[in-house]
């Protein structure tokens, strides 16, 4: 009796096991805690004083406290931090420092309307060129954002203006978090150094060559001009009179259209340019332009793409960029693959004035 007994036990164990698998591997919202600031697993986030990772000696140096909230929702929650704009037509709630994403209750966009699987990198590649987008800077219209920054701080995006008066930032593509493709939507950062390469994939070689916009150097410094300091933004989009904390009141009252101005550059191109042959590095055969890419049907070759885009930013501190210049590496291609590389530098340029009464000015890294 005691060992059917036992069996019973140790059967119905294994079959509450079976059924806790069963129910964690369908479950489709998991709990994921007390601490919606706790982001790092076996690590304290700074400032979440909930995080049972944080010792009391790691909470006594935080600056505060993050909200947290104890209401479980079925809403995805991330740290606002991670985000470098919210670009889409919802309007999102205030919950702490978290960016929410409700579901959508629609059901029947829940549902692939094209289920078919892809099992070659030919058949992948044919299904990226239908879908593929590619957004360098995407304008924005002036009137939709109300404030600006009166002087640029390390970190903030870099601002650009076309010619129809619409703006955005100077994009500086990265590798994106679960792939190696480009994200073309980061922006260069005011005073931070930054390079990194990713990938480009191309549907069709001869195609593509003479019109994806990212094998163009044009593409990234022609057509646009630099944003010198933001400050011309939040006076060109006020009604009143607005003081510099720097200069204090500023006449722009020459200032009439927003893309040609003093407070705007256009990127002056380094030469000589380089280009790659045969894995060596040296100057192009064209000296003052960057020639477009072309593709040579008899060895398909695309000719002249684009491989490195390097921005370098002469600055005044608080008084934004002074000059800004570009230089642009080139590669011939064979294969519907590329790797580009991005990078951006600045250097100070200070001002002194002698004790004889010269000025006079010199260029350093920061």
């Amino acid at each position: 009796m005691v060992g059917n007994t036992l069996a019973f036990l140790i059967l119905g164990f294994f079959l509450g096991i079976s059924v806790l698998v069963e129910r964690v591997l369908t479950q489709t919202q998991i709990d994921v805690g007390l601490c919606p600031c706790d982001l790092t697993g076996n690590g304290c986030d700074v400032n979440c004083c909930c995080d049972p990772d944080c010792s009391d000696a790691d909470k006594l140096v935080f600056s505060e406290c993050l909200s947290n909230s104890y209401l479980l929702d079925d809403k995805l929650c991330f740290d606002r931090d991670v985000f470098f704009s919210e670009n889409g037509p919802a309007r999102s709630g205030d919950s702490g420092n978290l960016f929410c994403i409700y579901f959508d209750n629609d059901e029947q966009r829940n549902y692939y309307t094209n289920q078919t699987v892809i099992t070659t990198e030919a058949d992948f590649l044919a299904y990226a060129a239908k879908t593929r987008t590619f957004s360098f800077q995407s304008p924005t219209d002036p009137l939709t954002v109300s404030s600006f920054e009166p002087y640029y701080k390390s970190g903030d995006p870099i601002y650009t203006v076309f010619p129809n008066g619409h703006f955005s930032y100077l994009g500086l593509p990265t590798p994106m978090t679960v792939s190696s493709a480009c994200a073309d939507s980061n922006p260069t950062a005011f005073y931070i150094d930054h390079s990194s390469s990713c990938g480009r994939f191309l549907g069709d070689l001869a195609t593509d060559c003479g019109t994806a916009d990212f094998l163009r150097a044009s593409t990234y410094f022609q057509d646009f001009r630099i944003v010198k300091d933001p400050f011309l933004l939040q006076v060109f989009n006020s009604t009143t009179t607005l003081v510099n904390p720097l200069l204090g009141p500023v006449d722009l009252s020459d200032v009439t259209e927003l893309y040609n101005n003093s407070y705007t550059a256009a990127f002056q191109l380094e030469t000589p340019l380089q280009c790659q042959i045969n894995g060596v590095l040296g100057p192009c055969s064209f000296t003052d332009v960057p020639a477009a890419p072309t593709y040579d049907s008899v060895t398909g070759t695309c000719t002249n793409a684009l491989s490195g885009v390097h921005y370098r930013f002469e600055t005044n501190g608080a008084f934004g960029v002074d000059r800004a210049f570009v230089r642009f590496t080139f590669a011939d291609i064979t294969s519907s693959s590329l790797t580009q590389t991005f990078s951006a530098s600045f250097s100070s340029v200070g001002i002194f004035v002698l004790k004889h009464g010269q000025v006079t000015s010199t260029v350093g890294s920061i």
